[in-house]
């Protein structure tokens, strides 16, 4: 894939991630086949993981790993270096919000603790998704 083009792989990951960021922040819900998607399925290492989470993980590995423009050794040496600040937040901003949502639950509980903060949330990881398929 050039840059600043989208393949149908990234678009699908990119909804995908924005759906499980709903879910993740508790405003949206999705139950498949008696499987709650915002529920822990499983702890590892003392870490809860829901299937939300695994899902908006894996779809941003995914938009990275299928991007022909960026090495994952690259990224915070050169690629992410080379954009603009709102792009750069967006990125940042998409990778320690994963890290944070994994490691802090006070963070959760603070995004969880009102609409506004879940919709800030989704909003920067969506744009950093896109940012990290468009550009990178």
């Amino acid at each position: 894939m050039a840059k600043l083009e989208f393949d149908t792989l990234d678009i699908g990951l990119l909804v995908l991630g924005n759906m499980m960021g709903w879910i993740m922040v508790g405003i949206g819900s999705f139950d498949l086949f008696g499987v709650n998607f915002g529920q822990t399925v499983t702890t590892i290492a003392g870490f809860d993981l829901s299937t939300a989470y695994v899902l908006s993980a894996l779809s941003i590995v995914g938009v990275l790993l299928t991007n022909d423009n960026t090495e994952i050794g690259d990224l915070g040496t050169d690629s992410i270096k080379n954009l603009d600040g709102y792009y750069a937040f967006t990125v940042v901003g998409t990778l320690g919000f994963m890290v944070l949502w994994l490691v802090s639950g006070s963070f959760v509980d603070f995004v969880q603790s009102e609409d506004l903060w879940g919709v800030i949330y989704v909003m920067i990881v969506t744009a950093g998704t896109f940012v990290m398929g468009w550009i990178l």
